[in-house]
């Protein structure tokens, strides 16, 4: 059976311009609108040119059996319709993720902007903050968290100096593990925290959780003057 021309070319334009129609579509579906509109256009301009051939070819009234280079034109013109309708479940599956990564990293901003316990990044050689929330500045005695994290260094405001290498080492060895130090707040008051910290040597960073214990301590110091000065009384009494 002889395919003529005058039936390829048809076929051949329907498909260039269903794959031009095809391609706009990703313009709003896709990352990289610009390029897949330039793809669409030049899926469109393919289709006139083959419009313009097939119009001639009806006014010089030419018919008969399809080139070879037509039949090509044709698979060209199939697979293109193929691959671009193929490809746009791909670009819906990445807006997929990348929207569930977006909405998880949403969902993270607002835990740790909320959160109630304080949390920060600090570098590791030297203690300086990269970010915290609003809760922890609060506890150090700043109202402005951008100022928190500009002024504040953690390495400098240890009670006792040596208790830094206590918490790192403590970090190391157990991840995520509390551990209780003492700091001086803004103000040079001292706050007692209870640390869960990470430590990313590579990254040179610590991650850290913090609970103000404060209250809690000092219950518990008056608690134990108290028992002092009941002892010494039952000591020295008759």
């Amino acid at each position: 059976m002889v395919v003529e021309s005058v039936h390829i070319l048809p076929i051949s334009i329907a498909l260039q311009f269903t794959a031009a129609f095809l391609a706009l579509r990703l313009v709003r579906t896709a990352s990289g609108g610009v390029a897949w509109a330039f793809i669409a256009f030049a899926l469109f301009l393919m289709g006139i040119r083959r419009s313009i051939s097939f119009d001639k070819m009806l006014d010089n009234g030419v018919h008969g059996a399809a080139s070879n280079a037509e039949l090509v034109a044709l698979l060209i013109s199939t697979v293109l319709v193929v691959g671009v309708f193929m490809i746009k479940p791909l670009f819906t599956a990445t807006q997929r993720t990348q929207q569930k990564l977006e909405d998880s990293e949403k969902e993270f901003q607002n835990l740790f902007e909320n959160a109630a316990a304080g949390i920060a990044r600090t570098r590791l050689d030297d203690g300086s903050l990269i970010i915290a929330n609003e809760r922890l500045a609060q506890m150090m005695g700043y109202d402005n968290v951008a100022e928190f994290i500009s002024e504040y260094v953690y390495s400098e405001h240890y009670v006792d100096p040596g208790d830094r290498e206590r918490v790192v080492a403590h970090a190391k060895a157990n991840p995520g593990e509390s551990i209780e130090v003492s700091f001086t707040k803004k103000d040079g008051a001292v706050i007692a925290l209870s640390i869960s910290a990470t430590v990313d040597t590579l990254s040179n960073q610590i991650d850290f959780v913090a609970i103000d214990i404060t209250n809690q301590k000092l219950t518990e110091q008056a608690l134990i003057s108290s028992e002092a000065r009941l002892s010494r009384i039952l000591k020295i009494a008759p």
